[in-house]
C-alpha cells in the first residue's frame, strides 16, 4: 500500500511538473512576443517621429519661403499686376500645404551644449497676449502711441530704385553697364518695414507675438512677417529689364545679370530671377 501510495505522489509530482513547464515554456513565449511587439512599437515610433521632424522641416523651408515671397507679392502687383498675382497665387498654395504643422525651434539646450538641445512648439499661449522679441534680422522697435515705428536706413535713389546709401554707387555703375549693354534696368529697391508692419496688424493681430512671429500661414491672409526682407533695409532690388520683370532664368537680361552681377556686389536668389542682394 504504501509503494502504490508513493507511486501515485511521483506520478502526481510528474504531472505537476509537466504543467509547470508547459506554463513556463507559455510564459516564455508570452514574453517573448511582447519584447518583440514592444520593438515593434518602438520601430514604429522611431518613424513615426522622422517623419514628424522631416515634415517639420519641410514646413520651416515653405515658411522660410513665404516670408520671402509673400511680401514680394503686393509690391511687384503694383507693377506688374499679372506677374504679382502669380506669385501670389503660389504662395497661396503653399500657405495651405502647411496650415495646421507645428512651428518648432530651437529649444535653449538646443546647438550641442550639454543637453544635447531638443525642440520645442512655439505658439501663443491660450487666452494671453505674449511678449516677443522681434526676428534676430531685427532690433527691438520702439513704441508710439501703440503703432510699432522703425526707422528707415539712410537712403538714395539711383534712375528711380530707392536702395540703401551704402550701395547706391555700385548700383549707378551696374546699371550704367547693364545699359551699355542694352538692358536698360528699372524695379523696385527699398520696402518701408511699416507698412508690413501695419499688414499684419490688420490681418495677423496686434499682439507682439502676431506681429513678429506668428507664421505667415497663420494669418488671413497669409501675410509676411517683418524684418525679414533685405528690401526692408534697402539691400534687395526686384528687377525689371526693358519694362518687364526678369522673371525666367533664360531672360537675356538675367544672363547678364548672372555673368556681371557680382562685380558690383550683387547676389542672386536661385528661386527668383528678379530678386538680387547686396551685403552692405
Amino acid at each position: 500500500m504504501q509503494s502504490r501510495s508513493d507511486s501515485d505522489v511521483i506520478d502526481q509530482l510528474r504531472s505537476t511538473k509537466a504543467r509547470l513547464e508547459d506554463q513556463m515554456s507559455r510564459a516564455q513565449a508570452a514574453k517573448a512576443a511582447a519584447e518583440a511587439h514592444a520593438a515593434e512599437a518602438e520601430g514604429a515610433l522611431q518613424s513615426l517621429s522622422a517623419a514628424q521632424a522631416q515634415q517639420q522641416q519641410f514646413a520651416a523651408q515653405v515658411r522660410q519661403r513665404l516670408d520671402d515671397r509673400l511680401s514680394d507679392a503686393a509690391y511687384l502687383s503694383k507693377l506688374d499686376a499679372s506677374f504679382g498675382a502669380a506669385i501670389a497665387a503660389e504662395e497661396a498654395a503653399l500657405a495651405d500645404a502647411v496650415v495646421g504643422i507645428p512651428v518648432v525651434t530651437p529649444s535653449p539646450g538646443a546647438g550641442g551644449g550639454a543637453s544635447g538641445g531638443s525642440t520645442t512648439t512655439t505658439s501663443p499661449p491660450s487666452g494671453s497676449t505674449p511678449t516677443t522679441s522681434p526676428s534676430p534680422t531685427t532690433t527691438a522697435p520702439p513704441s508710439s502711441g501703440g503703432y510699432t515705428v522703425v526707422p528707415h536706413p539712410p537712403l538714395t535713389t539711383v534712375n528711380g530704385i530707392t536702395v540703401a546709401s551704402s550701395i547706391a554707387n555700385d548700383l549707378r555703375a551696374m546699371m550704367a553697364a547693364a545699359s551699355a549693354a542694352g538692358f536698360n534696368l528699372g524695379g523696385y529697391g527699398y520696402r518701408d518695414i511699416n507698412v508690413q508692419i501695419q499688414l499684419r496688424r490688420q490681418n495677423c493681430g496686434t499682439s507682439d507675438y502676431a506681429i513678429w512671429q506668428m507664421p505667415a500661414d497663420s494669418c488671413s491672409p497669409p501675410t509676411a512677417r517683418p524684418g525679414l526682407s533685405w528690401h526692408e533695409q534697402g539691400l534687395a532690388i526686384d528687377f525689371q529689364a526693358n519694362g518687364s520683370f526678369i522673371n525666367s532664368r533664360s531672360n537675356p537680361a538675367f544672363g547678364w545679370l548672372a555673368a556681371n552681377a557680382a562685380r558690383f556686389g550683387f547676389t542672386n536668389l536661385p528661386s527668383e530671377p528678379w530678386h538680387w542682394s547686396h551685403p552692405a
